[in-house]
């Protein structure tokens, strides 16, 4: 990563060295998209006492600012890397329905658990470019990079019905900012883009990182240090399809 950084900031100075080639470009880009597909399920295998019991996660949402350094080395492929930080956010809504005999009789219950996650993400992605020499003003691309989550904000909501009982309703919230919070990882890219001016591209890219395991954060109920909750997160399979928007600094 750290090579990776280099290598933007080293191609944003040899672009203002050599502006007046069309080598080199150095810019800003920013990306919006959706977190994942409709109604994706967690790979996180969890055991609960229900009858029917469901698990999906809404397509939730991911905003990415950053820079490129981009190196053309030849008539139609060229190299860039990125430097960024994505907001992201997704929400988990868990479903249960089940029932238990009582000595008033068997008794019908219900509970919905939604968790939402806002994620600040610091993203470096390597990709190669090509453009075609009929279709000069499109450009795909395709590449990887890796990614680390610097802080995470979780917030969880309860409900549950039983029948002869009130309604009942539990909220918290929780976080942690540490750079230990989860590992690098690997995503893979995709995209297509137009130019729209000599400066300015704008496209649609597809981004891909599987799920992984996040800390958040550990709550003690007592002295003991056995009787705590420890609450994480499981994000699903990322499949983001966002607009992308590249501008140029130079030439």
């Amino acid at each position: 990563m750290i090579r990776l950084l280099l290598f933007v900031c080293l191609t944003g100075i040899a672009c203002t060295a050599n502006s007046q080639s069309n080598n080199f470009q150095f810019g800003l880009l920013v990306k919006g998209g959706n977190f994942t597909l409709p109604n994706a399920k967690s790979e996180v295998s969890q055991y609960r006492f229900a009858d029917n019991f469901s698990a999906k996660f809404k397509p939730g949402y991911q905003y990415t600012f950053g820079i490129y350094g981009e190196y053309r080395f030849g008539p139609q492929f060229s190299i860039l890397a990125e430097l960024s930080y994505r907001l992201s956010y997704f929400e988990r809504v868990e479903t249960q329905t089940y029932q238990f005999i009582d000595t008033s009789g068997i008794l019908s219950g219900s509970s919905r658990f939604l968790q939402s996650s806002t994620t600040n993400t610091l993203v470096a992605p390597l990709k190669v470019q090509f453009s075609p020499k009929k279709l000069p003003k499109w450009h795909f691309q395709a590449g990887a990079g890796i990614c680390h989550n610097f802080s995470v904000k979780n917030r969880s909501a309860s409900f549950y019905q039983l029948t002869g009982f009130p309604d009942a309703e539990y909220n918290t919230e929780f976080g942690a900012t540490s750079w230990d919070i989860s590992d690098f990882r690997m995503h893979y890219t995709a995209g297509i883009l137009f130019q729209i001016s000599p400066h300015t591209r704008i496209g649609l890219e597809y981004l891909f990182e599987r799920y992984y395991t996040q800390a958040a954060d550990t709550y003690y109920f007592s002295n003991s240090p056995i009787d705590f909750i420890f609450y994480g997160t499981y994000p699903p399979n990322m499949h983001s399809f966002s607009v992308s928007l590249q501008h140029n600094l130079l030439q």
